[in-house]
């Protein structure tokens, strides 16, 4: 979490002046931003709505959709791909992994509109079959972290609901029923899904185990002075989900792309590192005065996922967001891409 604080001034004799600072400062220090600041996950969501449309049928890994631009099957306003608004082109035919490459919304559009019953002139069937998937990677529920979290708010027609009614008691039910745009904007993680960067990462780490949804921990184990052990944190599976392998295969082919590939969002930024880094990017508008938040997900190394990473960095989309190094970063530390042994005794080299 970023801009930090000095912690020292916070104990022992406490700093008032310096607190009242922090409480005062618009970069909001004070906020734990992986547990308690909720945003909506843009295309860094699509892997699960790729799952789900694979695991259903309504796609196969080798399923291709024409990219029109503009969306009109879901009523108006008429949803588009970002590359039409960007100059009015279209990424032409995408199977899901190269969708998942060039982040091609019109594909999850078109997705999210065959799915379930939409042949009778509704997504109801659709994202309800996407809610289920989306609790399957953890995202309907807190991490189980050993400190105070947000619940998740997951695109759905209960949420929705109850969402515009927080706002507006008296809202209409013509003003908070469930449409098939919200249903297609869904799909590429609009519409009402906001989650913290913790539950975005346990979906990550859920997908890049091939479908084992653990509970979060910080702790072990609690170590008496004697040694013995207090209290030991037994590992938690929450939820088992049995996903084909080439599904599997397809999605990670996609992220692979998106960090490796000539067309990829992410293709050069982890060129230096000496491991291969399977990514997602994503972006969500909050305020139109200001620029789009960014999120990076992955994982790595490719071949044999050991570490999961989700970087969110408020309102940075137009600044040359970070989050590619901080992610460089966190892969190059954990996994020790820049140790060098002060001791080349194998004994020591082993133990490292």
């Amino acid at each position: 979490t970023y801009p930090s604080y000095d912690n020292n001034q916070l104990v022992n004799t406490f700093n008032n002046s310096y607190y009242n600072q922090l409480l005062e400062d618009t970069n909001t220090p004070l906020v734990n931003r992986p547990l308690k600041q909720k945003k909506a996950p843009g295309s860094t969501f699509k892997m699960i709505s790729a799952i789900a449309g694979l695991e259903t049928g309504t796609i196969t890994p080798s399923t291709v959709i024409a990219d029109k631009g503009i969306f009109k099957d879901a009523g108006t306003p008429y949803a588009r791909c970002w590359i039409y608004s960007n100059n009015g082109g279209t990424h032409g035919a995408v199977n899901v992994s190269h969708a998942l490459e060039v982040s091609c919304n019109y594909f999850f559009y078109e997705l999210g509109y065959r799915m379930g019953n939409a042949d009778n002139g509704t997504t109801e069937q659709s994202i309800a079959t996407l809610n289920e998937y989306m609790a399957g990677f953890g995202l309907n529920s807190v991490t189980g972290i050993e400190l105070e979290e947000y619940g998740p708010t997951m695109a759905s027609p209960y949420y929705k609901e109850r969402t515009i009614k927080t706002y507006n008691p008296d809202a209409t039910s013509s003003q908070t029923r469930w449409t098939d745009g919200d249903t297609i904007r869904a799909f590429i993680g609009q519409s009402i899904n906001s989650y913290t960067p913790a539950q975005m990462n346990r979906y990550i780490a859920t997908l890049a185990n091939g479908g084992t949804l653990y509970q979060y921990h910080l702790v072990d184990k609690v170590v008496n002075p004697d040694g013995t052990i207090h209290e030991e944190k037994d590992e938690v599976i929450e939820n088992q989900m049995d996903l084909k392998e080439e599904n599997l295969a397809a999605v990670y082919e996609g992220m692979y792309l998106v960090a490796n590939g000539s067309k990829g969002t992410m293709r050069t930024a982890f060129k230096d590192l000496p491991v291969t880094v399977a990514a997602k990017t994503g972006t969500a508008q909050e305020d139109l005065s200001r620029s789009s938040h960014t999120w990076l997900v992955c994982f790595a190394p490719y071949e044999d996922p050991q570490i999961a990473i989700t970087v969110m960095i408020p309102f940075a989309e137009n600044y040359g967001s970070p989050a590619p190094k901080v992610a460089s970063a966190i892969i190059t530390e954990y996994l020790g891409l820049d140790y060098t042994p002060t001791n080349t005794n194998m004994e020591t080299v082993l133990d490292q």
